[in-house]
């Protein structure tokens, strides 16, 4: 069940990420999919010397939730009969997390690639 819950925020998050403006030339969702994969392992492989953690596709799917919370802050989403902001989406993922009993590193080392991500490509541009 967990895979398929996983796949449905992959799929759903990525098409609404994909058609944001930032993504406006052919190529740019697969280079940010592309650096997120680079972050993670880099990341992961300093994290847990010398193997590594063995999945990195949820904290990728993460990654990509955090940074469309970023670009769309104020989106109504509802997750399981709560309304909830953009923005709260992903502290509420990991909350939720915390509450089924799993291990947030994972999910922290997603957000840390996606803001990783979003600070480089719209923070410092923007102040020089």
């Amino acid at each position: 069940m967990n895979f398929m819950i996983q796949m449905y925020f992959f799929s759903s998050f990525s098409s609404k990420l994909e058609h944001n403006e930032i993504f406006n030339m052919p190529g740019d969702y697969i280079f940010f999919l592309i650096v997120q994969i680079l972050l993670l392992d880099v990341s992961s492989l300093v994290m847990a010397w010398p193997t590594g953690f063995p999945m990195l596709g949820p904290p990728l799917i993460f990654a990509i939730m955090y940074y469309w919370s970023r670009r769309e802050p104020y989106a109504m989403l509802s997750f399981f009969g709560f309304s909830i902001k953009g923005y709260q989406f992903p502290f509420f993922m990991l909350l939720f997390q915390v509450l089924m009993g799993g291990s947030i590193w994972t999910d922290l080392l997603g957000l840390a690639s996606g803001h990783t991500y979003y600070f480089l490509k719209e923070v410092v541009p923007q102040d020089g």
